[in-house]
C-alpha cells in the first residue's frame, strides 16, 4: 500500500496477507497520532528479512522494539505492524484455504521452524506481562 505525505504506507511480502482487522492499529494510530500519518510500516515478515541474520534472541528483541509504537512508544527504531499474517494464495480450494487459516507470527510460511514461532510467542508474552505489571 502506498501512502501520501499524510497517509501511512505498509510494506508486506507478496506471499502474505493480513486481515482487515490487522491493520486497525495503523489506521487508529494515524488518526490519533500526527507523527504516524506519514510513517512507513512493515509487516513482521518484511522486518524479519532484515533481522534473520542476527542471533535469534537479538532479532526477536529488535522486532519487539519495532512494534512498540502500537503501545504508544514515541521513539521506536522502526514501525513494524504487530499482526500475524497468513499465506496469500489466489483461487485455492476451501480445504486448502481452511488448512492455511492458522496465522503465523513471524512469517506466512509454515516452513518456518516451529521452535522459532514458539520462541517468538514466549518472548512477546513475557514482554506483554512485564508491561502489564509496569516493569517495562
Amino acid at each position: 500500500m502506498r501512502g501520501t505525505d499524510d497517509q501511512p504506507e505498509l510494506s508486506m511480502l507478496a506471499c502474505e496477507k493480513l486481515t482487515s482487522r490487522a491493520v486497525l492499529p495503523i489506521v487508529l494510530g494515524a488518526e490519533h497520532r500526527p507523527e504516524l500519518r506519514g510513517a512507513r510500516f512493515t509487516s513482521r515478515a518484511v522486518a524479519w528479512t532484515g533481522l534473520a541474520h542476527l542471533p535469534l534472541p537479538e532479532a526477536v528483541r529488535r522486532l519487539e522494539l519495532a512494534e512498540r509504537w502500537a503501545g504508544g512508544a514515541t521513539d521506536p527504531p522502526a514501525f513494524t505492524l504487530p499482526a500475524s499474517t497468513r499465506v496469500h494464495r489466489a483461487r485455492t480450494s476451501w480445504p486448502t484455504h481452511r488448512r492455511e487459516l492458522f496465522p503465523f507470527c513471524i512469517s506466512p510460511h509454515a516452513a518456518l521452524p516451529a521452535w522459532m514461532e514458539h520462541h517468538y510467542r514466549a518472548v512477546r508474552r513475557a514482554a506483554l506481562l512485564r508491561r502489564r505489571e509496569g516493569k517495562q
